[in-house]
């Protein structure tokens, strides 16, 4: 019996250390900050006029700065603080496609951001093979176009085999580069959606006095004890509209129907559809 268990303690002793010696002798996954980076653009955020973004399956975007309205500047400033406050006026408008309204803020964040992105250079002169990296039809382009007329082009491919990082080529030419996929992710993934704008009442309510919600309710029912509530409310069950009025305080109160106001929620209501 002790020679058995002997044997046996033995046997688990040589499968672990083997375990041991196979995980310690597999290389380890390189650190995305030991690839040595620097900036993949020259230009600065002020130097961007237009940039498009292009992906499979998505409509093609061109954004373009517009002309903002001339900022106040104090003139005994300094020169910095006014630069500063002059460049956080940028306004941006969507060209195509049409009709579709831009999130000026949003924008001028990826603006700033991407002309800040790092990449690291993986190959030389030489131009590989595009298609072994996802080039060949590139997951998402950008075509930046600067006030002097000249453009930069980066193309995104897909993910290198430890998925921290993604490939990518600028200008359509060598070196392979490769992008960090987690600090960068949503940078270089950046969507139309993300940025047009997305409120439902695209004005500021700071400047408003008065709003109206219409409602179709005619194929809603109505429940007894929402009628009863209704009733002891004195308020109509299917109101066609709602009304809200803002007071000299700043809250905002139900006119129509006309009943008491919650106006922590009406505030709610206000900011989530603007």
């Amino acid at each position: 019996m002790k020679i058995k268990n002997t044997i046996l303690a033995l046997v688990i002793v040589a499968v672990l250390g083997g375990l041991l010696y196979y995980l310690s002798s597999m290389p380890e996954k390189p650190s995305k900050d030991a690839i040595p980076k620097e900036n993949l653009f020259s230009f600065k955020p002020e130097e961007l006029q237009e940039f498009t973004l292009e992906a499979p399956s998505q409509l093609a975007a061109t954004i373009q700065r517009a002309a903002a309205a001339p900022a106040k500047i104090d003139s005994s400033a300094a020169p910095k603080a006014a630069e500063e406050k002059k460049d956080a006026a940028a306004q941006w408008q969507i060209t195509a496609p049409e009709g579709v309204a831009a999130d000026s803020t949003q924008i001028q964040t990826f603006v700033e951001e991407i002309a800040g992105l790092q990449a690291a250079a993986l190959t030389g002169d030489a131009a590989p093979n595009w298609s072994e990296y996802g080039l060949d039809k590139p997951d998402r382009s950008y075509r930046f176009k600067l006030k002097d007329g000249k453009t930069v082009a980066l193309d995104i491919g897909g993910e290198n085999p430890g998925a921290y990082a993604r490939y990518a080529r600028r200008d359509n030419a060598a070196p392979l580069l490769l992008i960090d996929n987690i600090d960068d992710k949503s940078l270089i993934e950046k969507t139309l959606f993300d940025l047009r704008d997305k409120r439902i009442f695209p004005v500021s309510l700071d400047q408003s006095k008065r709003i109206e919600l219409h409602y179709d309710l005619s194929g809603q029912s109505v429940s007894a004890e929402e009628l009863a509530k209704a009733k002891q409310l004195g308020i109509p069950t299917k109101a066609s509209r709602i009304v809200l009025t803002k007071q000299a305080s700043g809250n905002w109160d139900l006119d129509e129907p006309h009943v008491r106001t919650d106006p922590g929620n009406s505030q709610y209501l206000l900011t989530t559809i603007s």
